[in-house]
């Protein structure tokens, strides 16, 4: 029997066999990942991951999708075991994501709790193109380019190796100029493509939550820079969160998501 998780979106009679096998399923939960499968099925290499984003937000409240997972004891295990407190201070809440290394599309939430105080998040790009959706919160997005004249920063390149893992195979000194600032607020969508570096930084005290749809895998390589010595850059085992701690991090999200930012 195939499982949810398990499609690969470039295969034709694995696709189908799969989105057979969840004809008769209603939860939103099957919903949201039949939207999504075919959408990256159809169109992976011109999808509009904006455009996509916002029409899944359409198959049903995200609340609902939260609930559909946490009821579910299979899709909440196999979640668990891909979300984990991020390096730079935010719970990465997977929600649906094909079973395959690297991933071709996923969507998840980063949720910051409140604002960090005693850490500031690395500046970093991607290995794939994202779109976001701000839930809940506010942000700002500081963007970064390499510059003569910026201010040098301890760089290395991370490889993702596997699931949980990062490793770090070169690291020096890099001029780093930030060229852009925007701040997002409740309701807001924004476009990241892979190779822009930036800089996120939550700022609403009550927390903030984002949801963002990944797009197909384009290098398992990204740039990292930071102003901490050259030894904080460093091969990172991440610990995947037990169901407990993803169930309560939905817990909190949807009872954040039904009050007023400020």
């Amino acid at each position: 029997m195939i499982q949810k998780n398990q499609i690969r979106v470039d295969n034709n009679l694995l696709f189908d066999a799969w989105s057979a096998g969840m004809e008769d399923d209603a939860s939103i939960l099957c919903k949201y990942q039949r939207f999504l499968a075919a959408a990256f099925h159809s169109r992976s290499e011109h999808l509009d991951l904006m455009a996509t984003l916002e029409s899944v937000l359409d198959v049903g409240p995200v609340a609902d999708l939260l609930m559909s997972i946490r009821d579910d004891a299979d899709a909440s295990f196999a979640m668990a075991r891909k979300s984990y407190l991020h390096p730079n201070g935010y719970q990465k809440l997977v929600l649906i994501s094909p079973d395959q290394f690297p991933v071709p599309y996923e969507l998840r939430m980063h949720y910051w709790a409140t604002i960090g105080v005693d850490s500031k998040p690395d500046i970093h790009d991607h290995g794939w193109d994202f779109a976001s959706h701000i839930l809940f919160g506010r942000l700002q997005s500081d963007e970064y380019e390499v510059s003569e004249t910026g201010e040098h920063l301890h760089s290395g390149r991370y490889i993702r190796q596997e699931q949980h893992s990062f490793g770090v195979y070169s690291n020096n000194t890099q001029p780093l100029s930030k060229v852009n600032s925007a701040t997002y607020n409740a309701g807001d969508f924004y476009l990241q493509p892979n190779e822009l570096l930036h800089r996120v930084t939550p700022l609403d005290p009550d927390g903030t939550c984002t949801l963002v749809l990944q797009g197909p895998t384009k290098s398992t390589e990204s740039r990292v820079f930071c102003a901490k010595n050259a030894s904080s850059l460093r091969s990172v085992v991440i610990k995947p969160l037990q169901v407990s701690a993803y169930h309560s991090c939905i817990d909190r999200i949807v009872l954040r998501g039904s009050k007023p930012s400020r």
